[in-house]
């Protein structure tokens, strides 16, 4: 797994991994353009879709509902 970090300006930043593309920015008051999440909302959203992936998974496998997971 290879995931390539770039700075593009002030406190903007372009992640590639695969052929996918994201931009981490930070909120105007923190001296940016507010055009991405910031670094601890990614790691939250990293977090939260890891555990929802393996809970729907584990779900499936046991032939469970997964609708509202």
């Amino acid at each position: 797994m290879e995931v390539k970090v770039t700075h593009l300006d002030q406190v903007k930043f372009a992640i590639h991994s695969r052929s996918h593309s994201i931009v981490c920015d930070q909120p105007a008051e923190n001296g940016g353009a507010d055009c991405g999440m910031t670094p601890p909302e990614f790691l939250l959203a990293s977090l939260g879709s890891c555990a929802a992936f393996y809970a729907v998974q584990y779900l499936k496998a046991r032939n469970l509902a997964t609708n509202g997971v």
